[in-house]
């Protein structure tokens, strides 16, 4: 009776301990969850705007000769954005300059250009494509007047809340409006800077 009682508080100390010790364990810690960055929401392009530009345009007046020149001017339009970043906007431009082709001779020419964008804003960059019509008006003692289509591609950046710069390549594809058929018809590429306010 006595190796019993000796046995059974043994036993009953054993499993005590053991409980005791099992309750002091410290759970290893876990590392604290830290949440991934968000992304800087992009600049909001909605709204009006204008500015000015300059460029260089090269092309051919189609199996007569080719030309250049420096074409200076200005535009105004107006953008939408949408909550996933995508723009929507329309544009009208002028630009000026003097055409000077290779076997000689130049031209004062004037443009007209009616365009929609559409882009994405990324942080404070616009990027977009370009469509419309253009129209034309040369000058060399007599007046000769056209049409055409223009497309296009750019990006503008903001370097401020409401001002911005840019840089823009514009394609014109114009023929005779007055002639049927037309008499004539110029292909040539634009290179141009932006410089514009948001408001």
């Amino acid at each position: 009776m006595k190796n019993l009682l000796a046995t059974a508080t043994a036993v009953l100390l054993v499993t005590s301990g053991s409980a005791a010790l099992a309750g002091s364990v410290t759970p290893a810690p876990v590392d604290p969850i830290i949440p991934a960055p968000m992304p800087a929401p992009a600049d909001d392009w909605t709204g009006f705007y204008f500015g000015g530009t300059v460029g260089w345009a090269t092309g051919e007046t189609v199996g007569v000769d080719d030309f250049e020149g420096v074409l200076y001017g200005g535009f105004a339009g107006y953008n939408y954005q949408f909550d996933n970043d995508m723009v929507l906007g329309v544009e009208a431009a002028a630009s000026t300059g003097e055409r000077e082709y290779d076997l000689g001779g130049a031209f004062d020419t004037t443009f007209i250009d009616l365009k929609a964008r559409a882009g994405y804003a990324v942080d404070r960059a616009l990027v977009y494509v370009s469509g419309g019509y253009t129209f034309a008006n040369y000058d060399n003692a007599a007046e000769w007047e056209g049409g055409g289509f223009n497309v296009g591609a750019g990006v503008d950046f903001k370097v401020f809340d409401n001002a911005f710069i840019g840089a823009e390549y514009i394609y014109r594809d114009i023929e005779d409006t007055v002639a049927d058929p037309a008499a004539w018809q110029d292909q040539f590429g634009t290179i141009q800077a932006r410089v514009g306010i948001t408001f």
